[in-house]
């Protein structure tokens, strides 16, 4: 019944729908008296929005609860589980994400603790560096969208992240030289 009711649905009406489905999950999970901890809630996140990668109906309305989700809970750091799930989607949504965060509260201190990229990073030799390159690339994409005095500690904070992932790079690099002269 559920299914042919969503199907017979105005767009809009069916949008506001699964925004409320999708706000009660979040909120039920969020505020759950059983503990959850934060990564736990963060995959269950991340593993509903994995679904429907190649269907653009479904991309788009992921999209529209990520940028719903965030500016209701811009002030509260629940925000924080979202962008944790986020770490892995594409750099568009994320980059999108963080800007319509920081155009609802620019608090340095829940900026803080939001993750800005995934902190693990592994694979072959080969693709180490690449994988850091593409952090560094995002970071500078989301820097020259922020301006104004009051963003100055989320620039230094984002420059920090960058110098953090070129001096990986560096380090990987000179690993993989060691590698080659040792083998």
């Amino acid at each position: 019944f559920l299914v042919f009711f969503l199907r017979h649905l105005s767009l809009p009406i069916l949008v506001f729908v699964l925004l409320h489905i999708y706000d009660c999950i979040f909120q039920k999970l969020a505020n759950s008296e059983a503990y959850i901890s934060e990564w736990r809630l963060a995959d269950l996140f991340k593993s509903i929005l994995s679904h429907g990668k190649e269907n653009e109906t479904i991309k788009s309305r992921q999209e529209t609860w990520i940028m719903h989700i965030i500016e209701e809970n811009a002030n509260s750091e629940s925000v924080i589980v979202i962008f944790e799930a986020l770490l892995e989607a594409d750099t568009n949504l994320r980059k999108k994400a963080l800007l319509s965060f920081l155009s609802k509260n620019s608090d340095y201190e829940l900026f803080r603790l939001i993750p800005l990229d995934p902190s693990h990073w592994g694979g072959n030799v080969d693709e180490i560096i690449p994988q850091l390159t593409e952090r560094i690339e995002f970071l500078e994409s989301l820097l020259l969208e922020i301006k104004g005095a009051k963003y100055l500690k989320h620039c230094k904070r984002i420059k920090d992240r960058i110098d953090m992932w070129k001096a990986e790079i560096k380090d990987e690099e000179i690993k993989a030289i060691c590698r080659k002269l040792y083998q």
